[in-house]
């Protein structure tokens, strides 16, 4: 743990990894990517035309939404998940009636409060389920999957050999296949520090490990000053 710049492996999907990998230098971070998904487009399904508006759980699904049925979700209000999501929606030229900041559960509160009473969920195959006001109803539509990814060669030689200062997980699935895949490769847990952008992240992780931080909101910004937090106390403590 010697590196003059903190190693930082990350699991998100290729895209969503370089993304974070260019915030990550900048705060004085090296990364090396090993995406644990791999995200898979599918053909459009039929939209739920009597929806009132949609809701958005990740920069990809809005994206997605747009392509799959173009004006017709551009006239609906979105709810978003998260900033990310929000400024992803707006590019993207949705209107936006609200932001969970904290999570899907909180924009559905918001929907609810403006009156919408029929919510269109564009998403993936594999969704977190979601608790929503008794009044509404939600329906969800599979715009893409996310199909597991083995960890690289690089990756577990990296994690074997004590380089990686933290893994940074961004969701409970990614941290299920994380610890599928140390434990599959024989690795230590007890040698190896997570940074896990949610409470349900981490307790997907399981327990055994070094440490785990967890970020104090669900956003990258969050997640990178965890893992500054974390490699100080390393750095000074050994």
């Amino acid at each position: 743990m010697n590196e003059r710049r903190p190693l930082l492996l990350l699991t998100r999907p290729i895209d969503d990894s370089r993304s974070l990998a260019r915030r990550a230098r900048s705060r004085g971070f090296a990364t090396l990517a090993s995406p644990l998904l791999a995200i898979v487009p599918l053909p459009a399904p039929e939209p739920w035309t009597e929806a009132q508006a949609l809701l958005l759980t990740s920069a990809r699904s809005a994206a997605l939404a747009r392509a799959a049925w173009g004006a017709w979700a551009l006239r609906l209000p979105a709810f978003a998940v998260g900033p990310a999501t929000a400024r992803a929606a707006r590019r993207a030229g949705f209107t936006l009636a609200g932001v969970g900041r904290r999570d899907a559960t909180q924009a559905l509160g918001l929907a609810a409060q403006a009156g919408v009473r029929r919510l269109l969920h564009a998403g993936g195959v594999d969704r977190a389920p979601v608790q929503g006001p008794p009044e509404l109803q939600l329906v969800h539509r599979a715009l893409y999957e996310a199909r597991p990814r083995p960890l690289s060669a690089r990756a577990r030689r990296a994690l074997a050999e004590g380089r990686v200062a933290a893994v940074v997980l961004m969701s409970p699935r990614t941290a299920r296949l994380f610890r599928a895949e140390v434990e599959r490769a024989g690795l230590d847990l007890v040698r190896l520090r997570l940074v896990a952008i949610s409470e349900a992240t981490a307790a997907a992780a399981g327990a055994g490990w070094r440490d785990v931080a967890v970020a104090a909101r669900p956003d990258a910004a969050a997640v990178l000053e965890s893992a500054w937090t974390l490699w100080q106390g390393v750095d000074r403590h050994g």
